[in-house]
Protein backbone atom coordinates (compact mmCIF):
# COMPACT_ATOMS: atom_id res chain seq x y z
CA UNK A 1 0.00 0.00 0.00
CA UNK A 2 1.06 3.58 -0.59
CA UNK A 3 0.61 7.00 0.94
CA UNK A 4 -0.04 9.99 -1.31
CA UNK A 5 2.10 12.79 0.12
CA UNK A 6 1.61 16.36 -1.18
CA UNK A 7 4.34 18.56 0.28
CA UNK A 8 3.50 21.86 -1.38
CA UNK A 9 7.25 22.31 -1.88
CA UNK A 10 8.15 22.59 1.82
CA UNK A 11 11.42 20.64 2.10
CA UNK A 12 11.86 20.92 5.89
CA UNK A 13 8.38 19.61 6.66
CA UNK A 14 8.77 16.90 4.00
CA UNK A 15 12.03 15.66 5.54
CA UNK A 16 10.66 15.71 9.09
CA UNK A 17 7.47 13.86 8.13
CA UNK A 18 9.29 11.29 5.97
CA UNK A 19 11.40 10.31 8.98
CA UNK A 20 8.31 9.79 11.13
CA UNK A 21 6.44 7.88 8.42
CA UNK A 22 9.40 5.61 7.65
CA UNK A 23 9.94 4.95 11.36
CA UNK A 24 6.32 3.97 12.03
CA UNK A 25 5.34 2.41 8.69
CA UNK A 26 8.29 0.68 7.09
CA UNK A 27 6.17 -1.34 4.65
CA UNK A 28 4.34 1.69 3.21
CA UNK A 29 5.51 3.39 0.02
CA UNK A 30 5.41 7.16 -0.34
CA UNK A 31 4.24 8.86 -3.53
CA UNK A 32 5.56 12.40 -3.10
CA UNK A 33 4.19 15.35 -5.09
CA UNK A 34 5.53 18.87 -4.66
CA UNK A 35 3.29 20.80 -7.03
CA UNK A 36 -0.46 21.11 -7.38
CA UNK A 37 -0.23 20.27 -11.09
CA UNK A 38 1.55 16.97 -10.41
CA UNK A 39 -0.91 16.10 -7.63
CA UNK A 40 -3.93 16.70 -9.89
CA UNK A 41 -2.27 14.74 -12.70
CA UNK A 42 -1.84 11.77 -10.31
CA UNK A 43 -5.48 12.04 -9.25
CA UNK A 44 -6.52 11.49 -12.87
CA UNK A 45 -5.02 7.99 -12.76
CA UNK A 46 -6.53 4.96 -11.00
CA UNK A 47 -6.11 4.97 -7.25
CA UNK A 48 -4.17 1.71 -7.22
CA UNK A 49 -2.77 0.76 -3.81
CA UNK A 50 -3.16 4.18 -2.18
CA UNK A 51 -4.46 3.95 1.37
CA UNK A 52 -4.06 7.46 2.78
CA UNK A 53 -3.18 10.97 1.72
CA UNK A 54 -1.23 13.68 3.54
CA UNK A 55 -1.39 17.28 2.36
CA UNK A 56 1.01 19.94 3.61
CA UNK A 57 -0.53 23.34 2.99
CA UNK A 58 2.02 26.16 2.69
CA UNK A 59 -0.36 29.14 2.79
CA UNK A 60 -4.02 30.09 2.63
CA UNK A 61 -4.00 30.42 -1.17
CA UNK A 62 -2.89 26.77 -1.45
CA UNK A 63 -5.73 25.80 0.86
CA UNK A 64 -8.23 27.73 -1.29
CA UNK A 65 -6.87 26.01 -4.42
CA UNK A 66 -7.22 22.55 -2.87
CA UNK A 67 -10.76 23.26 -1.76
CA UNK A 68 -11.61 24.39 -5.31
CA UNK A 69 -10.39 21.10 -6.81
CA UNK A 70 -11.53 18.80 -3.97
CA UNK A 71 -13.86 16.82 -6.25
CA UNK A 72 -10.84 15.77 -8.33
CA UNK A 73 -8.97 14.39 -5.30
CA UNK A 74 -9.16 10.80 -4.11
CA UNK A 75 -11.78 9.84 -1.56
CA UNK A 76 -9.22 8.56 0.94
CA UNK A 77 -8.51 9.33 4.59
CA UNK A 78 -6.74 12.69 4.69
CA UNK A 79 -4.22 14.13 7.12
CA UNK A 80 -3.92 17.88 6.70
CA UNK A 81 -0.91 19.93 7.87
CA UNK A 82 -1.57 23.66 8.04
CA UNK A 83 0.76 26.62 8.62
CA UNK A 84 0.13 28.67 11.74
CA UNK A 85 -1.48 31.50 9.74
CA UNK A 86 -4.02 29.17 8.10
CA UNK A 87 -5.33 27.85 11.41
CA UNK A 88 -7.78 30.76 11.32
CA UNK A 89 -9.11 29.25 8.09
CA UNK A 90 -9.59 25.86 9.71
CA UNK A 91 -13.31 25.92 8.94
CA UNK A 92 -12.39 26.14 5.24
CA UNK A 93 -10.06 23.16 5.58
CA UNK A 94 -12.96 21.04 6.86
CA UNK A 95 -14.39 21.10 3.33
CA UNK A 96 -11.62 18.60 2.53
CA UNK A 97 -12.92 16.27 5.30
CA UNK A 98 -9.59 15.58 7.01
CA UNK A 99 -9.34 12.78 9.55
CA UNK A 100 -6.63 14.71 11.37
CA UNK A 101 -5.34 18.28 11.23
CA UNK A 102 -2.01 19.48 12.62
CA UNK A 103 0.19 22.56 12.26
CA UNK A 104 3.55 22.69 10.51
CA UNK A 105 5.37 23.80 13.62
CA UNK A 106 4.51 20.60 15.53
CA UNK A 107 6.70 17.55 16.06
CA UNK A 108 4.17 15.32 14.20
CA UNK A 109 4.24 12.61 16.88
CA UNK A 110 0.42 12.60 17.09
CA UNK A 111 0.20 12.59 13.31
CA UNK A 112 2.39 9.48 13.24
CA UNK A 113 0.06 7.63 15.60
CA UNK A 114 -3.03 8.65 13.62
CA UNK A 115 -1.40 7.67 10.33
CA UNK A 116 -0.45 4.29 11.72
CA UNK A 117 -4.05 3.63 12.85
CA UNK A 118 -5.51 4.78 9.53
CA UNK A 119 -3.21 2.57 7.45
CA UNK A 120 -3.87 -0.46 9.66
CA UNK A 121 -7.60 0.04 9.25
CA UNK A 122 -7.30 0.57 5.49
CA UNK A 123 -5.19 -2.60 5.18
CA UNK A 124 -7.93 -4.60 6.92
CA UNK A 125 -10.59 -3.36 4.51
CA UNK A 126 -8.49 -3.53 1.37
CA UNK A 127 -10.17 -5.49 -1.41
CA UNK A 128 -7.85 -7.50 -3.63
CA UNK A 129 -8.86 -8.98 -6.96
Amino acid sequence: MSILFFTGGCQTTETKMKRIIEKRLQEENLEIYQSMENLLERCQKPRGGLSTQIFVIMDTSSLFNLVKVRKQLFDLPLILILPEEAVEKKCLSHKLYPRFTDIMESEFSEMGVVLEKITKRERRYQVTF
